[in-house]
């Protein structure tokens, strides 16, 4: 499925070029698979939250602090690459409005278009197993409890804004791909 998902999109994309691209949802919902896979099949670079976030704890910055401070790294970085005219990709939770707003800001200062994945894993099984399960490469990052992924659902808003929803489930082998 996340091939036929990357060929839809791909197909959108070269439609209008340079894009970006805003991959979003509550973690273990899929985001960094299918940026990951985007970012094969287009040759675009993805900007992580995650990654940047662990490099700032690594370097000694204290995990209260790193947050915001992530996000606008991961600005900074599409930014240059949008400026030369070149796509970008950011996988990044954006769980309420404020970051949002900064990707719509961004993709018009730059006169690009802006594609919007909404990630969803909507078997609540599937998404404990995930977290529970899951173990990264990065350096210096902390796994989620599932209490804590609840705690982040309860603060997390659904977009509104037009869209592609990419939603994960158990029970059927394949994922539902739907624009908003």
């Amino acid at each position: 499925m996340v091939l036929q998902f990357s060929k839809a999109v791909m197909t959108e994309i070269t439609k209008i070029s340079p894009t970006l691209i805003v991959l979003s949802g509550l973690p273990g919902s899929g985001k960094t698979v299918l940026a990951e896979s985007l970012s094969r099949a287009l040759s675009i670079p993805i900007f992580s939250i995650d990654p940047i976030e662990a490099a700032m704890w690594r370097a000694g910055l204290a995990k209260t602090k790193t947050g915001i401070a992530a996000y606008e790294v991961a600005q900074a970085l599409a930014d240059e690459h949008l400026r030369l005219r070149h796509s970008a990709i950011v996988d990044a939770v954006n769980p309420i409005e404020a970051p949002r707003a900064a990707w719509r800001k961004l993709a018009a200062k730059h006169r690009v278009s802006l594609k919007i994945i909404e990630c969803v894993c909507s078997d609540e099984t599937l998404h404990r197993q995930r977290i529970e399960g899951r173990v990264r490469s990065i350096a210096g990052t902390h796994e989620l409890t599932w209490a804590n992924l609840l705690q982040r659902r309860a603060e997390y808003e659904a977009w509104t804004d037009p869209g592609w929803s990419w939603t994960r489930r158990a029970r059927h082998p394949r994922s539902c791909l739907r624009k908003r």
